[in-house]
């Protein structure tokens, strides 16, 4: 299916997954803005600007990019232009020092969604995803916090980053 962006931009968008929601078939990657790569907010946000005009409506980032900085970006990047945009973000990653301040237990999954809330700006994240398998936490722990997001409106879908096929199975 062919759709026009607010520029006349051809994108034929596809389906995340077997959802009905629709996504360019580029996603921009959000990993190297903020310290990691380019510290200019400014130049960063005219970056995610660009690609919004040019019809891609998917953008991908992480709590743990440049410490949520890459967070705070896109989610200026998007302030008005919400709407627009399927954001994914992922936890997993340690965020501090602390014993709790990472992996996949239900404690550290809500804490950070909450995080990444208010860095993003905005009140759901489109695809919130497990960066990592964490082998110390049970896996139904880690998907009940994950559905219970979705439950309360926080997360619309779920997904998993960099996990191999046979842990998905």
């Amino acid at each position: 299916r062919e759709d026009r962006t607010r520029r006349g931009n051809v994108v034929h968008y596809r389906s995340l997954g077997r959802t009905g929601l629709r996504v360019s078939p580029l996603c921009l990657g959000a990993m190297m803005f903020g310290a990691w790569g380019n510290p200019d907010h400014d130049e960063s946000v005219a970056v995610i600007h660009a690609a919004l005009d040019a019809g891609i409506n998917f953008i991908d980032t992480a709590d743990v990019y440049s410490a949520g900085e890459s967070e705070e970006i896109v989610g200026k990047a998007i302030a008005g232009r919400r709407d627009e945009v399927v954001l994914a973000t992922k936890f997993y990653a340690p965020m501090g020092s602390g014993p709790n301040e990472g992996g996949a237990s239900r404690h550290w999954i809500i804490r950070e969604c909450e995080a990444s809330l208010r860095r993003l700006g905005t009140d759901h994240i489109d695809l919130y995803q497990m960066h990592r398998p964490d082998p110390k936490v049970d896996i139904d722990e880690t998907l009940a916090a994950m559905s219970d997001l979705v439950h309360q409106g926080k997360v619309r879908y779920l997904g998993s980053s960099t996990f191999p096929g046979s842990a998905i199975v």
